[in-house]
């Protein structure tokens, strides 16, 4: 089966970790035995939420960068970290082209940036402009940070791994508000994602 077959198919279950704690030291030398991946943990800014980011270079190394929100829920870290190590084993399945695209991806978004920040400080002017070009920046990231087949998969193992609520429907209901807020939507494909992740819940 070749990537984009699986991709439609088949979810990646990834093996289970367990984190206890919130404090980037005690992370960073849980995850620092990995023969693999790289982990550097951060704290957030205080008005940022936790995030995390896969980088993979030119060489197939790869790192993934974790930003974490000071007494978040350890469950909500579990399934952010999990969320990136599944693109770890996409990317692997997809023969790194998946590292490729996210490289072309962040150029193309640090193109519209760079517009902005051209357009929007300098000339009083120019707020229609402006606004045009933040707008542009918004759906571009809706579309590349949750429309792809990749994105889809991790972000339905995030909705089911990371709500305690047993009812799928009410989990399901939750993501769709949130993904709305993001300006994204809960295709046909996640919904199929988050069945398949929700028939082995107990695994995640």
């Amino acid at each position: 089966m070749n990537f984009k077959a699986y991709l439609q198919e088949g979810i990646i279950v990834p093996k289970k970790i367990s984190i206890k704690t919130t404090d980037i030291k005690k992370l960073q030398k849980q995850f620092e035995q990995d023969p693999i991946i790289g982990y550097n943990f951060h704290y957030t800014e205080e008005d940022q939420p936790a995030s995390a980011a896969y980088l993979a270079d030119d060489e197939d190394n790869i790192n993934i960068e974790v930003y974490v929100k000071p007494g978040m829920n350890p469950k909500e870290l579990e399934a952010l970290i999990q969320h990136e190590i599944i693109h770890t084993i996409q990317d692997d399945k997809s023969g790194y082209r998946m590292a490729q695209e996210l490289a072309k991806e962040f150029q193309a978004r640090q193109k519209i940036n760079d517009k902005i920040k051209k357009v929007c400080p300098t000339d009083k002017n120019a707020l229609p402009k402006c606004i045009k070009l933040s707008q542009e920046l918004e759906k571009w990231q809706a579309k590349h940070s949750f429309g792809s087949h990749q994105e889809e998969m991790t972000y339905a193992y995030m909705f089911v791994k990371g709500r305690k609520n047993d009812n799928p429907k009410d989990v399901m209901d939750e993501a769709k508000k949130w993904l709305n807020s993001q300006g994204a939507k809960f295709t046909k494909r996640m919904r199929k994602y988050f069945g398949m992740y929700w028939a082995v819940k107990g695994e995640l």
